[in-house]
């Protein structure tokens, strides 16, 4: 599309983008695709990917390409890939390079349930946690939900029995995490 900016041109963005990947991973550690969106929303495409490519993760930005004029709010494609991607979506915030979690301890914080996807979540969050980090497991009720249920007894004792499990050592499967 030659009416967009410069820097919004399909050559530009490919520069950025290889040139960032290649400064920071190496070869064996990423791929890229260019695809034409011919008419399908973007989140569907990256899921498509994320899915032949078998994905374990997805990293993706807060906001999108354009930028938002509330930065607290997450972008459209990003909504979507939370809610239909099998891979586990990890969001990053920030874009200042201070920031990141290098040489620091980083905090993960993740939504759970009893279903399969959030068990899956929160071992990953776990798995791309080092020493001194952080994994919050957050579980938003409904709004009709105003004492704890069955359900969040349940959810409870879930998340409780992984935790006690990788604190106490004895566990042979969390002894691995």
């Amino acid at each position: 599309k030659s009416y967009l900016p410069p820097n919004w041109r399909p050559d530009a963005i490919r520069n950025v983008v290889d040139s960032k990947i290649t400064g920071a991973l190496s070869q064996k550690r990423y791929r890229t695709s260019w695809l034409h969106k011919e008419g399908k929303p973007v989140s569907v495409h990256l899921n498509e990917r994320a899915k032949d490519i078998k994905a374990d993760f997805c990293v993706m930005g807060f906001v999108g390409r354009k930028g938002k004029k509330d930065r607290g709010i997450l972008a459209s494609n990003v909504q979507q890939a939370i809610m239909t991607f099998q891979s586990t979506i990890v969001v990053m915030k920030d874009e200042d390079l201070e920031m990141l979690p290098v040489k620091r301890p980083a905090k993960f914080v993740v939504s759970v349930s009893l279903n399969q996807a959030s068990t899956k979540a929160f071992l990953d969050a776990r798995s791309l946690s080092g020493p001194g980090d952080e994994v919050h497991v957050v579980y938003v009720k409904s709004f009709m939900e105003r004492t704890d249920s069955d359900y969040t007894h349940e959810l409870r004792e879930k998340y409780s029995g992984f935790f006690d499990g990788l604190q106490d050592g004895k566990s042979a499967a969390f002894s691995k995490l």
